[in-house]
C-alpha cells in the first residue's frame, strides 16, 4: 500500500543523534496511525551515519536508507530525497531535530484538518547564518501570502 506520508531526511555527518531522531519520528507517527515512509538521503558522511542507517533499515522497512557519495547540500538532499518518495504527501524535516518529530507531526494533522497546498514550520529562534535565514524568511513569506 502506497505511503500516506512520505518524510525525507537530508543526513550529513549525523552519528551522533540520527538513531534517537529517527526513533522519535517513528514513534510519533506510530502513535498517530499515519501511514508512513521515511526517505533518508544520507549523502557524503564519512562518519558511522551508512552503518547506522542500514542497521535501521533492516530493522524496519518503511525506513528508505538511500547512500550516496556525493554530498549533495541541504536542499539537494532534499530534492534527491522527494524523488524518491512514494507517499501522497511529501514533506521534510531535519536530521538533527530542528523541528521535533511531535511538532512536525503535529504540522501534518494541521494541513490534513485544513485547506492547505502547503505548510512551514517557522522557528522562532534562529542561530543559522544570515543567507540562511534570509531564504528561509523568504519562504516563510511565500507560504503566508499563499494563505
Amino acid at each position: 500500500m502506497k505511503p500516506e506520508l512520505s518524510i525525507t531526511l537530508p543526513i550529513y555527518n549525523e552519528e551522533k543523534g540520527i538513531e534517537i531522531t529517527i526513533k522519535n519520528l517513528v514513534k510519533q507517527l506510530e502513535k498517530q496511525n499515519i501511514n508512513y515512509e521515511l526517505v533518508l538521503v544520507n549523502h557524503g558522511s564519512w562518519d558511522n551515519t551508512k552503518k547506522i542507517l542500514e542497521r535501521l533499515g533492516r530493522e524496519n522497512k518503511r525506513l528508505q536508507v538511500i547512500n550516496l557519495a556525493k554530498n549533495l547540500g541541504y536542499g539537494g538532499g532534499i530534492m534527491y530525497g522527494f524523488k524518491h518518495s512514494k507517499g501522497n504527501n511529501i514533506g521534510w524535516v531535519c536530521a538533527d531535530e530542528e523541528t521535533s518529530a511531535k511538532d512536525a507531526c503535529k504540522l501534518y494533522q494541521d494541513y490534513k484538518k485544513g485547506d492547505y497546498d502547503v505548510v512551514k514550520a517557522i522557528r522562532i529562534k534562529r542561530t543559522d547564518g544570515k543567507l540562511r535565514m534570509f531564504t528561509s524568511f523568504v519562504l516563510d513569506l511565500i507560504c503566508i501570502l499563499k494563505m
